[in-house]
């Protein structure tokens, strides 16, 4: 039973990190502003949109970002465009 937990557990890992073309809302483990996590979503995907969505991280947060790691194809609560505006709500990634 701890091998197949262990194997759902890193097969969850290898999804989570291959995310498809449409995911493009992103967070990182340390990404919070004023006590709550927040989202940036990026029209695109690729590394350097990554990199982007981390740079308006740290825009937004006024210090350094962990790269991101929970992506999602929208947002709601705290989310942010690429330019670091706030919108509660943000879709259509």
């Amino acid at each position: 039973m701890k091998r197949f937990l262990g194997f759902i557990g890193a097969l969850a890992v290898a999804v989570t990190l291959s995310t498809p073309g449409f995911s493009k809302c992103m967070r990182g483990d340390n990404w919070t502003k004023d006590g709550h996590k927040f989202y940036v979503c990026i029209k695109g995907d690729s590394f350097a949109d990554r990199k982007k969505g981390k740079k308006v991280c740290e825009k937004v947060k006024g210090s350094s970002c962990d790269k991101p790691n929970t992506f999602s194809s929208s947002c709601n609560g705290h989310c942010y465009d690429a330019n670091g505006k706030e919108h509660h709500s943000l879709s259509g990634f």
